[in-house]
């Protein structure tokens, strides 16, 4: 992963130098892992998890078949059944993953096969990768700032603590300097693209607090931290609309309403969510070809002028 992040990096005007990859390990182990580790032996090492990369690339592929769901109905090329269900089929993928965060963890499967799209897929591979560059940057930042060796760097947190609905805790307070870090460090050559990757990151975190009906006492408050992401960008010219960071807590609302509006209704399992979502975006590959592929989403893409690529 550190390769393919460095290559990706190196081929656009992201950040000013890779050489912090180098210190960049891939664990296999399941959970939202990514952590600034204590130096050892004079070597700083940033730490995440396989399957939490795994989980990643399933979201992100998800978004590329709604990608193309997207496209046929703006063309008027979605058949009417498929509407009809569209959110059905997308609130069971995010459920999957609200599953998979509650129990085991388990394999993650590879949708990349169900998704007709190629185009789509590049364009949210391009997606996770700077999701996964913000991440691994705010890790960096957790060094720079003296929180793993030195103990805690306030950096501007404070005044921020009077907005909170929260009283921040000392580690809290950290994870919102690191995020401001990460914002420093990295380059926006086109914001909406990029936060909309960052938010994507977001609203994993935001499912996983949903799913176990706590809040991290090391993370801050998801609307907390949406919220210090967007006047960290404002306050370093980056001019990217508040809702557009605000997703991850809308999606935490709506599992919290899901959650009581169900009650004691059995919800559908992992394996009936995944097979729901499965048979959507094979049905919705199905049509896309249908209607022309990726030639004809790139004409359409390219006649109103729309962004094939997020920079």
């Amino acid at each position: 992963m550190a390769k393919s992040l460095q290559t990706f990096v190196e081929s656009a005007p992201l950040v000013s130098q890779t050489h912090f990859l180098r210190h960049l390990m891939v664990v296999p182990v399941a959970g939202p892992v990514a952590a600034a580790m204590p130096p050892f032996e004079g070597m700083e090492f940033i730490v995440v998890g396989e399957q939490f990369i795994d989980l990643l690339k399933f979201h992100y592929q998800v978004t590329a078949g709604f990608r193309m769901a997207d496209y046929l109905a703006q063309t008027g090329a979605l058949s009417e059944p498929m509407l009809q269900t569209r959110s059905l089929a997308y609130w069971a993928g995010l459920e999957w993953i609200h599953d998979w965060f509650r129990g085991d963890g388990g394999e993650v499967p590879d949708l990349s096969d169900q998704v007709a799209s190629k185009l789509s897929l590049g364009l949210d591979s391009d997606a996770l990768m700077q999701g996964l560059l913000f991440m691994v940057l705010h890790e960096c930042g957790h060094f720079a700032l003296g929180h793993v060796t030195d103990g805690p760097s306030n950096h501007g947190v404070a005044a921020f603590r009077q907005l909170s609905e929260w009283l921040l805790t000392e580690e809290q307070e950290q994870e919102l300097a690191a995020d401001a870090w990460a914002v420093r460090a990295m380059h926006w050559p086109n914001p909406g693209w990029q936060c909309t990757a960052i938010t994507r990151l977001f609203v994993l975190f935001g499912i996983a607090h949903a799913a176990l009906g706590t809040r991290s006492p090391e993370h801050p408050y998801l609307p907390d931290r949406c919220a210090h992401l967007v006047a960290a960008l404002q306050a370093n010219g980056v001019a990217v609309p508040a809702d557009t960071l605000r997703l991850p807590e809308v999606i935490a609302q709506e599992y919290d309403y899901r959650k009581r509006k169900a009650g004691d209704a059995s919800p559908p399992t992992r394996d009936e969510n995944l097979a729901l979502l499965i048979g959507y975006l094979s049905t919705v590959s199905r049509q896309f070809e249908d209607a022309g592929g990726d030639a004809a989403l790139l004409a359409w893409m390219r006649s109103r002028n729309a962004i094939t690529r997020p920079w």
